[in-house]
């Protein structure tokens, strides 16, 4: 999500003064425009020229406003989803880890339930990232790789 939201700020080129439409250009073009009517205030013609290079570079910075907004909310966005599917997941996997520690205990076949872990962990992995212990009659605990559990 972060990173998608920073290739798209970079798409936009903000900083990029080689890029007429970039912030950065912008206020280059505006300094410029200054000098020139800092050089002859009485120049109506370099007046109307400063006057504009600031509106473009008022134009430039609400662009690019909007392009860093809308990449937050993006990413806001994944990382809910994110979060939600997590959530799902670890419920699904406390279920399915609590049937194979019960069907160990009974001494039943618990090799769909493994198969069944196997592919919520394999999910939950695509995520976040996690590494995993088992325990005693097949239990698992799950970490995540900052060591949460």
């Amino acid at each position: 999500a972060l990173y998608n939201g920073l290739q798209k700020v970079a798409a936009v080129t903000i900083d990029d003064p080689e890029l007429d439409q970039s912030a950065a250009a912008q206020l280059a073009k505006l300094k410029s425009a200054l000098q020139q009517y800092t050089s002859a205030p009485d120049n109506v013609t370099f007046a109307q020229s400063a006057v504009k290079a600031a509106k473009d570079v008022a134009v430039s910075l609400n662009d690019s406003t909007t392009t860093v907004q809308k990449a937050r909310a993006e990413a806001d966005a994944e990382m809910a989803t994110s979060v939600r599917t997590i959530n799902e997941l670890l419920a699904q996997f406390e279920q399915v880890n609590t049937a194979i520690v019960k069907g160990t205990t009974a001494g039943a076949d618990v090799t769909d339930h493994l198969d069944m872990r196997d592919s919520i962990l394999s999910k939950l992995s695509q995520e976040v990232g996690i590494t995993f212990t088992t325990r005693a009659n097949n239990d698992m605990v799950v970490y995540t790789d900052s060591g949460v559990t």
